[in-house]
């Protein structure tokens, strides 16, 4: 035997033994593809989070935008608005011919609930739902009503000893607005 055929012989079995992977080679791939899967799903689950949190946000201000505008409606058409003598937090607006509208926040704190009377029977009801931690209703001598909701921020922190922050929402609307404007333009032709 001579010695390039020995020599091709070890190369070949050397070609023959390379065809495989070797178990270190196999141990660091499943390393790396347990680390890129262990990011992607912290990935994904940070995701999902983050858009759970926006669409409740989108959601709060929905409901806000809603309250606001009933809100605003039915001071505008109402006759008188008086304040619960122990409270704030109760706003009574009387439309006339019995008929009254109540805005109060419920005992839970929950959410902000609209009912409408008749003579003193309730005809109907609708809550605003909102995590709330004060409400104020305020009536100023020009027939201003205000409504004002402190709303406490959604903070996840780990240093439990930060205080809450809370967001202030305030909407206001004058007294009896549109019977105002019916009067005078009949008074002006």
């Amino acid at each position: 035997m001579k010695k390039s055929d020995s020599k091709r012989i070890k190369e070949t079995v050397l070609l023959d033994l390379r065809e495989g992977f070797t178990l270190i080679e196999m141990l660091a791939v499943m390393a790396t593809m347990s680390i890129l899967f262990t990011v992607a799903v912290t990935t994904l689950a940070f995701l999902m989070r983050v858009e759970m949190q926006g669409t409740e946000r989108i959601q709060d201000n929905l409901i806000l935008q809603k309250l606001s505008h009933q809100f605003r409606m039915d001071v505008a058409t109402a006759r008188q608005a008086n304040l619960m003598p122990d409270n704030q937090k109760q706003l009574n607006l009387d439309r006339g011919h019995g008929t009254s509208i109540v805005y109060f926040m419920t005992q839970s704190g929950d959410a902000m609930r609209r009912e409408i009377r008749k003579e003193g029977k309730l005809i109907s009801q609708e809550e605003y739902r909102l995590h709330l931690s004060d409400t104020k209703f305020e009536i100023d001598q020009q027939e201003l009503v205000s409504l004002e909701l402190q709303i406490p921020e959604e903070t996840n922190h780990e240093n439990k000893t930060l205080k809450p922050l809370n967001r202030v929402f305030r909407c206001e609307s004058h007294l009896n607005h549109q019977n105002r404007f019916l009067n005078q333009s009949v008074e002006s032709r």
